[in-house]
């Protein structure tokens, strides 16, 4: 009874429209303090993140271009070893190509002079005979 009949005359008056209208803004107050810290947090990682990335994308870009300069060298290198490679067997073939020349022409020569020796000594048999 009695204090049910409290209880449901306090709700019909005036101190409840003043107490809930108390209650609904310590409540908006204490979830507008909790939203604030909710966004300065969630700012605060959202800018300790934005650092992370930028610094991981700096530091790949970083390592990227030392692969390239290192790619760059090393294709380089072995660009200078092959061309060193095809001018050595190019010189070498130049030289054999000499030797080959030089062997010809001189077996050449060596012909012809055989050839000539051949027709002298068979003039000078020619002549002798007709000699005798």
């Amino acid at each position: 009874g009695h204090k049910a009949r409290q209880w449901t005359q306090l709700v019909m008056s005036q101190e409840w429209d003043q107490l809930n209208a108390a209650v609904t803004a310590i409540q908006r107050t204490w979830r507008g303090f909790h939203a604030r810290n909710l966004y300065r947090r969630t700012r605060a990682a959202v800018v300790v993140q934005r650092f992370v990335r930028g610094r991981q994308q700096r530091n790949k870009y970083v390592n990227e271009k030392a692969a390239v300069v290192v790619q760059t060298w090393w294709r380089a290198k072995h660009a200078r070893k092959h061309w060193i490679e095809d001018i050595v067997h190019m010189r070498f073939l130049a030289l054999r190509l000499q030797f080959l020349h030089r062997k010809r022409v001189s077996h050449r020569q060596a012909i012809v002079g055989r050839q000539m020796h051949e027709y002298r000594q068979g003039m000078a048999r020619r002549i002798q005979e007709a000699w005798c």
